[in-house]
């Protein structure tokens, strides 16, 4: 018996601003209009301007993913809204991020994580953690796939993971 081979590309994203923000969502909003980021009204999803992403992971809790040149303007500008009643963290140099795209990809993904991926349930736009390959992994769907971010001492196992589970060889 041959192991299916899915139709789906992994690609590595490169390295970018990733700020966790932390406090009551009124400080979080004020911090946001301070550094013009979009704010997602919902809980586990994302919402995007300018190429700077925000993700609303937990209740008091918010990462911002951003073009790396923005990373010293964006964090001084949120942790000076911020103040002492929240806390941002810079945890830009933290992460690897890969993109998994194809029509298959959830396929892919569903051999690693118990999280449901039915398209009615994981719609474009949310943003979630969650076990995948057993390691702890922020998934961000699109419409034509998914982010995968993960810790960078990850990075490795994660691709050959993916790999393995696309059908590839190690």
């Amino acid at each position: 018996m041959t192991a299916k081979t899915y139709d789906v590309m992994l690609s590595d994203l490169p390295l970018c601003a990733a700020i966790e923000l932390r406090g009551a969502r009124a400080t979080i909003e004020q911090a946001a209009a301070a550094a013009a980021l979009a704010l997602p009204a919902v809980p586990n999803t994302m919402a995007e301007r300018d190429g700077r992403r925000v993700l609303w992971l937990g209740p008091d809790h918010w990462l911002v993913l951003a073009p790396l040149a923005d990373e010293v303007d964006l964090f001084a500008r949120l942790d000076g809204a911020i103040g002492r009643v929240g806390s941002a963290v810079n945890l830009s140099d933290s992460f690897a991020s890969f993109r998994l795209t194809g029509a298959e990809f959830a396929d892919v993904l569903a051999q690693g994580t118990a999280l449901d991926l039915d398209p009615k349930v994981f719609v474009v736009g949310t943003a979630t953690r969650t076990a995948l390959g057993r390691i702890s992994a922020l998934l961000m769907h699109y419409a034509d796939g998914v982010d995968i971010v993960v810790d960078r001492a990850y990075a490795g196992y994660l691709r050959g993971w993916i790999d393995t589970a696309m059908g590839g060889v190690n």
